[in-house]
């Protein structure tokens, strides 16, 4: 049985007539080898940017839902020119855009990031994608853009495209999906900086998560969530010369939203400096911590404090020992402790989607009177200290919070 294989074009790729020629070119090769693609593209690099200026100028204003119906005729224009290309080359392509009777990403109405309606849009792929690619046919789908269940036009937000090609292998039980871009995959480190950066073969989907809610654009976070285990994503470039080989693989499922209670006995140790915080304090405390092999759960500057949050067996001793070394050595100033407190950790996928969560998450324990005394993010997590006795309730409040608000 033929490969099925979901390919992805951005629009760094797709940046005028003559780069559309030459992909169409790459995948009348990869098509003479017996694959089987259905195609999402981008618009035509610059473009979708021209339209949102235009249109926010036109309108006066900031209408989502008007916005959507303009910049979506940037992947419409982008998947017409590329189908017209294909068709030149004898292959029976055909664009299947919001208004096609194919059509298969269905959304809800939150207009500029929607939601794709999952159970709804893989029945349309069964009933109607399905049998045009058994008949032959390459579809050329509209990446980015999705339609209501009302008919009006939505866009499903940063890295959309990349969202609507993962969206297709999930639902068409691709074989894998591949992401063509203007870099040959995941580097461990932006080749621009360093030169001689080492290309990441292999990626689980939970790593490369952490570090897309921190800057790395090669995928956005959201078109992760909807990646099944089972489902291969490799990331390329043109420079690979085929679509399968090569470039990185992403594996695995991201970490759903959840919330973790932990009750062991953390303690907070503040160090009071004359001047500043220097590597030299913080150098000594990570040795007594490894002499010690005490757990370090968040370390966080002040401008003349350093604040560490520690568990292990002997409190007393652990503040004794930071006190003798930082302090009678003039590393420190003073130290202060607080014992005996609980984290609660909030984490996963579709926690950086919640506007305002860290209100909206300590707001509730105030009102039951549940102080804080640290509160820390990482990539996409928060980190809240309080008092071991409060852990439970706080995590139970938080816990409902959060699934008031993850889609």
């Amino acid at each position: 049985m033929d490969r099925l294989i979901v390919v992805k074009f951005g629009g760094s790729v797709l940046n005028d007539g003559k780069s559309i020629r030459k992909v169409a070119e790459f995948i009348k090769r990869e098509l003479e080898k017996g694959l089987k693609l259905v195609i999402t593209v981008s618009a035509i690099k610059g473009e979708t940017d021209k339209l949102l200026n235009y249109v926010r100028v036109a309108i006066n204003g900031n209408d989502k839902k008007m916005i959507d119906d303009v910049i979506a005729m940037g992947e419409k224009t982008s998947a017409r020119l590329f189908t017209n290309s294909l068709r030149s080359l004898g292959i029976n392509a055909i664009v299947v855009d919001p208004e096609s009777e194919y059509w298969p990403i269905i959304t809800d109405e939150n207009y500029g990031d929607a939601n794709p309606i999952l159970e709804k849009s893989k029945k349309i792929t069964e009933e109607k994608l399905i049998p045009l690619i058994n008949k032959g046919k390459v579809p050329v789908i509209c990446g980015f853009i999705g339609r209501s269940e009302n008919g009006n036009i939505t866009t499903l937000g940063r890295g959309g495209s990349d969202t609507t090609a993962i969206l297709l292998g999930r639902f068409l039980n691709a074989d894998e999906v591949v992401l063509v871009k203007n870099v040959d995959g995941l580097f461990s480190a932006d080749p621009n900086d360093i030169s001689d950066a080492i290309l990441i073969e292999e990626v689980t989907t939970e790593d490369l998560y952490i570090l897309s809610t921190v800057g790395t654009k090669i995928i956005h976070s959201k078109a992760l969530k909807y990646k099944p285990s089972d489902l291969k994503i490799r990331i390329i470039s043109l420079k690979n010369g085929s679509l399968l080989g090569h470039g990185t693989v992403i594996n695995g499922t991201p970490i759903g939203l959840e919330v973790i209670s932990e009750k062991n006995s953390i303690v907070m140790i503040t160090v009071l400096v004359d001047k500043k915080v220097d590597y030299g304090l913080l150098n000594n405390f990570s040795d007594i911590a490894l002499k010690h092999r005490w757990d370090i759960k968040f370390i966080t500057f002040h401008k003349k404090a350093l604040m560490l949050y520690v568990s292990g067996d002997d409190s007393k001793g652990m503040i004794r020992e930071i006190h003798n070394l930082l302090v009678k050595q003039g590393s420190g100033k003073a130290i202060t402790a607080i014992k005996n407190l609980g984290r609660v950790i909030i984490r996963g996928h579709g926690l950086e989607r919640i506007s305002g969560v860290i209100s909206k998450v300590t707001s509730p324990l105030a009102e039951k009177n549940i102080n804080i005394f640290g509160l820390n993010t990482i990539a996409s997590s928060i980190h809240i200290f309080l008092s071991s006795e409060d852990v439970d309730v706080a995590a139970r409040i938080i816990k409902e919070v959060i699934e008031k608000e993850v889609v």
